[in-house]
């Protein structure tokens, strides 16, 4: 059986066309015949989600809602629970209801199809064949009622989610071809397509690029349009949006932003790329998200490129929560922060937050993850004074690279100070002293000299830095008070304290319902599963991920001093149903953060089947949770709250190479072979009575 979804979508795209037989994933589901084409109407009363009293399977969709089909639509369900302490049939069965016909799927499958650049990928899941009601078309609505096993629990519902039946596709067709005539229906720009699109209201249009044509622009124009379905873009040749240049106005960074006004946007196929070489966000307005399907996602200036002097601002590249589909990503950070849904693709050369609140993540592959250049000590600037006076200091003020920053300057009984910000006002030189270290060595070798001779200073920084993030040596970016700069040259140094997570529940964001599955991450220099937020985590479930770290790491990153964690120390936070499982971290250990105000553990935690470098807890608070059949690495101390534990071998010694992502499992882990919580390891394969820890 094939792995599912390990396979990279490709660059280019190809135009794929399903030979008859459609692929059907599981049983056919029509409308019922009470359905007239208004969302609801087949129903005699929609379903609801309970209010959760106590714990819940995870479950989201594995395809973006709001679709439009002729015949057929397959949609899948990714959904998880723990039963006694396995996730094997944890789920007694998803019951799909599609405007109040229903059918029942009672065990997960692999559905393998093609991809929108027509590569074969296979992702695990309770799957439904959509189908139509003879005569009739319109929205129709699917709930999926997600039932446990474990009678102690509640199912969950998911849903309502729009699907349209629809005797067309696409009920309007454009295209975007410079060296065509300009009608009602081609044009040679984006925006004008797109303003005809939002004039003629259509439903589910697409726009086609006819042509190769770079630095597409996504302008802002009113009115602001959301179709029923999507506004679909694919292209014949390369096309490439993205900006020339970097906006250098006093206004917000959103001047940066491609932002359409458009709600439901879906870009597909391998012939697109976004660019995000001067491009902060690709700017959803909210209400349907977008979708980026078997696209390139990238940064031509490379990797850690600066914005502005410093690390990109966004929080996410895709704004809201949009679906990513088998994309191809590089040298972008914050690259899919808050996704409805990642399934497949490939990230590479990646820095800060990966997968941040992510929904649901499926069938991944992270392959390179370095925050070094923001976060090793930079050369800004060397400051000395040799006048007469007998002491001379200077101070920053702040914290890590603050909105504002004063440098001060003393000597003897004067004193002096240098503003500088990081806002784009600061940037544009409308607000604040200044903003880049040559600024702040310029005000040195002008202004104070000009008071005292004894004062200069040298430019070190070769990038443009913006002074904000000055420091000293070992300080990791913090500000610092007087510091002597008579008695010998005091180098200033620039540094971000940027770090990166793979996945990081969020301060104050998604509390419940997330599921992580069949995903490969290597080179990272990262924590790799931080459910740690000031908020409540529950119904947290991953499985079958390998995710390995940077073995050499750096002066900020070491593998033996990050850690993956649950829960956060001080905080009284409830940890309730999170699962992991079958998940290989051989150079990571997991912690328990019970210290301090602890977080309260509950029995349907479960912590089982691993291959980690450790497992420990950080405080004395129980811990209600199973832990059982981990492997940890030679000379780890077993948690006394867990049971079948086993040790030996080392991080190279126990996979194949996990520094190139092979976790294919070897040593010590053959030798202590565990009976499996999940059927299938995440090459797709059954696993046998008694397997291997860790994800294969």
């Amino acid at each position: 059986m094939p792995g599912f979804g390990q396979i990279p979508a490709s660059r280019r795209g190809t135009e794929v066309h399903f030979a008859p037989p459609f692929p059907v994933a599981g049983p056919l589901l029509a409308p019922s015949p009470a359905w007239t084409g208004e969302a609801a109407s087949g129903f005699s009363s929609s379903p609801s989600d309970p209010e959760r009293t106590t714990a819940k399977p995870a479950a989201r969709l594995l395809v973006p809602p709001g679709q439009f089909y002729k015949k057929k639509l397959n949609v899948g369900v990714a959904a998880a629970a723990n039963d006694g302490g396995t996730l094997i049939g944890g789920i007694d069965r998803v019951r799909f209801r599609y405007e109040g016909a229903t059918v029942d799927v009672l065990e997960p499958s692999a559905f393998t199809f093609p991809d929108s650049n027509g590569n074969e990928v296979t992702y695990w899941g309770y799957w439904v064949t959509l189908s139509k009601l003879p005569g009739t078309v319109g929205e129709a609505q699917l709930y999926a009622e997600v039932v446990p096993a474990d009678a102690t629990m509640q199912a969950r519902v998911i849903g309502p989610y729009s699907f349209f039946p629809a005797k067309k596709l696409h009920d309007a067709e454009y295209t975007v071809d410079p060296d065509d005539a300009v009608s009602s229906t081609n044009f040679h720009s984006f925006d004008d397509a797109l303003a005809q699109v939002k004039s003629d209201a259509a439903a589910n249009p697409r726009v086609t690029f006819k042509k190769a044509m770079n630095n597409v622009a996504m302008s802002f124009i009113p009115p602001t349009f959301t179709p029923s379905g999507y506004v679909t873009v694919e292209a014949k040749a390369p096309v490439t949006f993205g900006r020339t240049a970097l906006t250098t106005t006093a206004s917000v960074d959103s001047d940066s932003n491609l932002r359409p006004r458009l709600n439901g946007l879906w870009l597909k196929g391998g012939n697109i790329t976004v660019d995000y070489a001067y491009v902060d966000n690709l700017y959803s307005e909210g209400g349907k998200e977008f979708v980026l399907d078997g696209i390139t996602m990238t940064n031509s200036r490379g990797p850690n490129a600066l914005w502005r002097g410093g690390p990109y601002w966004t929080g996410s590249r895709v704004r809201n929560s949009p679906y990513f589909l088998e994309v191809s990503a590089s040298n972008l950070e914050n690259i899919a922060v808050a996704a409805s849904l990642v399934r497949g693709g490939v990230f590479a050369n990646l820095s800060r937050d990966i997968f941040a609140d992510v929904r649901c993540l499926v069938g991944t592959r992270v392959e390179t993850h370095d925050d070094t250049p923001f976060n090793d000590d930079a050369p800004a600037f060397t400051v000395h004074y040799t006048g007469t006076q007998s002491t001379a200091t200077i101070a920053r003020s702040g914290t890590v690279d603050p909105n504002n920053a004063t440098y001060t300057f003393k000597w003897g009984g004067n004193s002096a100070s240098f503003t500088v910000g990081k806002q784009p006002a600061d940037y544009a030189g409308t607000d604040a002293d200044g903003y880049l270290f040559a600024e702040v060595v310029d005000f040195i070798n002008t202004v104070l000299a000009s008071q005292d001779s004894g004062w200069s200073a040298t430019l070190n920084d070769t990038q443009g830095r913006r002074a904000s993030s000055g420091s000293l040596a070992g300080l990791k970016a913090q500000g610092f008070g007087d510091t002597n700069c008579k008695s010998a040259p005091l180098d200033i140094v620039s540094s971000f304290d940027a770090h990166g997570d793979w996945y990081q529940q969020r301060f104050n964001t998604i509390s419940e319902n997330v599921i992580a599955y069949d995903n490969v991450a290597y080179d990272m220099q990262s924590q790799n599963i931080f459910i740690s937020s000031t908020s409540d985590a529950k119904d947290f479930v991953f499985f079958n991920n390998a995710l390995g770290n940077d073995p050499v790491g750096s002066d900020y990153f070491s593998e033996t001093s990050v850690f993956s964690q649950i829960g956060r120390s001080g905080t009284a936070t409830t940890i309730s149903h999170v699962v992991i499982a079958h998940c290989s971290m051989p150079n990571q250990t997991l912690s328990f953060r019970n210290d301090g105000v602890p977080s309260t553990f509950d029995s349907y935690c479960l912590v089982a089947n691993n291959a980690l470098r450790g497992l420990v807890k950080n405080g004395t608070a129980p811990i209600d949770a199973k832990i059982t059949g981990n492997h940890l690495l030679a000379g780890s101390n077993p948690l006394a709250e867990a049971v079948a534990t086993t040790t030996g071998g080392s991080a190279t010694d126990l996979f194949a190479d996990f520094t190139i992502g092979d976790f294919l499992p070897a040593g010590a882990l053959l030798s202590n072979l565990k009976v499996p919580v999940v059927t299938r390891n995440q090459a797709g394969v059954q696993r046998l009575p008694v397997a291997p820890a860790g994800a294969i």
